[in-house]
């Protein structure tokens, strides 16, 4: 483990004797701002290096996206707490105790749930962030940390399940299920607009109507007669994504925006809002990813069942039917409605203490295959549970 040490650097010409601050003397003399990042104070009495101090800070605050930097302060609130617990030091970095860090996180021994090898990874991106404001610097290919982490993704790590891409008759089919109301103009021009501009569903929800309307919007939109820019910040910076007017106005994405916020009366504010009950006006309130994933997931399946042989109206509808047999021997009858990207997954591995869910029906249940963030159940803890109900009244 490395120490902390006074380095002296002698000048073959002079006597004089260069000190360098240890890291922690460092600490000291730096001013720390709310995203973690250090900005060294000016000399005192300075004039206008004090004033451009606030104008730095910004800059540094903006170093990193918001959602990275609220991530890299939990891993390291988490780490430091971790330590404690175990009468160890955060600081300075010690490859051997990361190493031992992050095999706890991926086999707990308090019974948490495991954390995957995506957010081990993160974790330790975040300390070697930290540890760099700090005026460290993280080895992550040191043995220590590098084997350990590399037996993590042998053990543990399983393939992504990969989504099935959405096609232009898909989309067309999608907002054919959709309505005139508002509500439904609404989601019409989130469909086309997600389409055309491949957007991912934190993207679209993100949207203000103009620059700055909101604290916590990510870009904004332009309207012009060939049809939308749309401005988003990003990770590295700002990026355009140009979406041209369609031939129809039908399946048009600018003409089903222009459209919604006509009747929604929106010029301000967050461009995908809630819509009041009676589905005549917009709230003000922002839209999160999931109901775009709730929306596709409805479009998809519609308000009727699906058939297997696309039936005309008033004809039989048939599906297929398949015997699922459980690893206890269990067997169930269940039908597919539809081919999913999640009707075949790899093995999940459940933790100490949790369970795992499975709806009674497959291609309409958001159950434990899917994660809590993305609307699901994910891995649900056995205290949660509170009785078994049998019977609906």
């Amino acid at each position: 483990m490395k120490q902390n040490r006074q380095s002296e650097n002698h000048d073959n010409s002079t006597s004089e004797v260069k000190v360098t601050p240890s890291p922690t003397e460092q600490d000291k003399s730096a001013r720390s701002d709310e995203a973690g990042a250090f900005v060294s104070l000016p000399v005192p009495g300075s004039g206008s290096l004090d004033r451009l101090v606030d104008t730095a800070k910004d800059y540094a605050r903006h170093a990193i996206a918001e959602n990275t930097n609220a991530a890299y302060k939990t891993d390291w609130a988490h780490f430091s707490s971790w330590c404690r617990r175990r009468g160890a030091e955060p600081l300075p970095p010690s490859p051997e105790l990361l190493g031992l860090y992050i095999a706890n996180c991926a086999s707990p021994d308090n019974g948490a749930p495991a954390l995957s090898v995506s957010t081990i990874e993160r974790r330790l991106s975040g300390l070697a962030w930290h540890y760099q404001q700090r005026g460290f610097s993280l080895d992550r290919k040191d043995r220590h940390i590098a084997t350990v982490l590399a037996g993590i993704k042998r053990k543990h790590a399983r393939p992504p399940v990969q989504k099935e891409a959405i096609l232009r008759d898909d989309i067309l089919d999608m907002i054919d299920t959709l309505d005139f109301g508002l509500r439904d103009m609404r989601d019409r021009a989130i469909l086309l607009i997600g389409y055309a501009g491949g957007l991912r569903r934190s993207e679209i929800v993100s949207l203000d109507f103009a620059r700055d309307d909101t604290e916590d919007g990510k870009g904004w939109i332009a309207i012009e007669k060939q049809g939308l820019i749309l401005t988003f910040r990003g990770k590295t910076g700002w990026r355009e994504v140009e979406v041209g007017r369609g031939s129809s106005d039908t399946t048009c994405p600018v003409y089903a925006l222009e459209q919604y916020l006509h009747y929604a009366k929106i010029d301000f504010g967050p461009l995908f809002q809630r819509v009041s009950r009676d589905d005549r006006k917009a709230l003000g309130d922002r839209l999160s990813d999931k109901h775009v994933a709730r929306l596709i997931k409805k479009a998809v399946l519609g308000e009727y069942p699906l058939c297997s042989n696309h039936p005309k109206v008033g004809g039989v509808c048939m599906l297929n039917r398949f015997e699922e047999t459980l690893p206890n021997g269990a067997s169930y009858i269940v039908l597919d409605l539809l081919m999913l990207p999640l009707d075949n997954t790899g093995e999940f591995t459940v933790p100490n203490g949790h369970i795992f869910l499975l709806g009674d029906h497959r291609d309409n249940s958001l159950d434990s295959r899917f994660s809590s963030s993305s609307g699901g159940f994910g891995f649900v803890p056995v205290d949660n549970i509170i009785g078994v109900l049998n019977d609906l009244p």
